[in-house]
């Protein structure tokens, strides 16, 4: 019986141990993977990233709107006179003189401005003060219809023959186109205005003594303001 037991027990088979499974080509391709990824990341990124700095930013330039300045009008304190014989008015500055003088055959009276100055010596003609400086305004009635060249010649009594001194210049006044005189030497300087309007030629003076002038800015401003009423 023992032989018998010891036999058997001899055959039986034995069960192998089983061999551990060999993962050493899996580990060796998730480094693999994982840098072929990063790679990959890096590349993006990069391209990304000079895309981006080759782009022109788009500005929004706004350009500020300067607003014009305001004129100032220097004559916005000034007096106004109206002459309803003349049928015309005119600003002044606030600080001079306005005189109102009748002529012996006109009934429209002649107008007279002036600085305000320091009164002269009662034996010194007003016109050779050193700060004379007067603009008159003359209304002449003028039945004949004479133009203003041809009553100028009549005013300065021009002898046949005998060169006009007299030089025109273009100006308008008061919406109406008329002449100029250039400046006439002498004794005193004189800047005259004609306009011719209807059967009337009003003239305009600016009258100062020769070297002690000023400056003809206000003479213009006084034009400027220049309006016919009727």
């Amino acid at each position: 019986m023992n032989g018998i037991n010891q036999t058997s027990q001899a055959q039986q088979p034995t069960n192998p141990t089983p061999n551990p499974v060999n993962n050493s080509s899996g580990s060796k391709l998730i480094p693999i993977i994982l840098g072929i990824a990063a790679v990959v990341i890096i590349a993006i990124g990069a391209y990304a990233l000079g895309t981006k700095q080759t782009q022109v930013p788009v500005q929004n330039v706004t350009q500020a709107v300067q607003p014009s300045p305001t004129p100032i009008d220097e004559t916005a304190n000034w007096k106004t006179y109206e002459n309803t014989k003349g049928q015309y008015s005119f600003k002044y500055p606030s600080d001079w003189e306005l005189k109102e003088e009748t002529t012996v055959g006109n009934d429209i009276p002649v107008i007279s401005i002036s600085p305000k100055v320091t009164p002269c010596p009662t034996n010194v003609n007003p016109l050779t003060c050193e700060y004379s400086h007067v603009i008159s305004i003359l209304t002449i009635n003028n039945p004949k219809n004479l133009s203003i060249e041809e009553y100028n010649r009549q005013f300065y009594s021009v002898n046949p023959g005998e060169k006009d001194f007299v030089q025109y210049m273009p100006i308008t006044v008061g919406g109406i186109e008329g002449s100029r005189t250039s400046d006439i030497p002498g004794r005193f300087t004189e800047d005259k205005v004609f306009i011719k309007r209807g059967q009337r030629i009003y003239q305009i003076t600016h009258l100062q003594s020769t070297g002690k002038e000023i400056s003809s800015e206000t003479f213009d401003q006084i034009l400027a303001t220049f309006q016919f009423t009727q």
